[in-house]
């Protein structure tokens, strides 16, 4: 992916860490090194957070992986895009039920969802895009 030298770069990560039981302390560490090589290349970085999806919501350590993505987030100074939350919020205010957010299979995101995803994470890109520039 770093080849294609991108602008922009919005990395969905741990869902499938959470799901597989990996270890947190190596997560923590594999996102900072990976920001930071993205970061190399000129491009800039939002990070997505996990999806909520029942399978999601029984992992045993999916808090855990959150946790230290937020923070690794705050380390190398990228925006976080909280999916799980979003999404927990579509579902409290009723704009969608769980069976139109997420297929059968009880963690991938139907088409509906994505749209939805898409306009948001949209929203926010040009948000950032429009922020003033901290200085250091």
């Amino acid at each position: 992916m770093l080849d294609a030298w991108p602008d922009l770069v919005i990395w969905q990560t741990g869902t499938n860490s959470a799901l597989r039981d990996n270890s947190v302390g190596e997560y923590f560490d594999a996102i900072v090194d990976g920001v930071r090589r993205m970061q190399a290349t000129g491009a800039d970085v939002l990070v997505m957070g996990p999806q909520k999806s029942p399978q999601v919501d029984v992992a045993a350590h999916r808090l855990a992986f959150a946790e230290h993505l937020r923070a690794a987030t705050e380390v190398t100074r990228v925006p976080y895009f909280p999916r799980y939350e979003i999404m927990a919020f579509w579902l409290e205010s009723k704009q969608m039920t769980m069976s139109q957010m997420i297929d059968p299979d009880g963690l991938h995101m139907t088409d509906l969802s994505y749209g939805c995803l898409a306009e948001a994470v949209a929203r926010m890109i040009a948000a950032l895009a429009r922020a003033p520039v901290a200085r250091q």
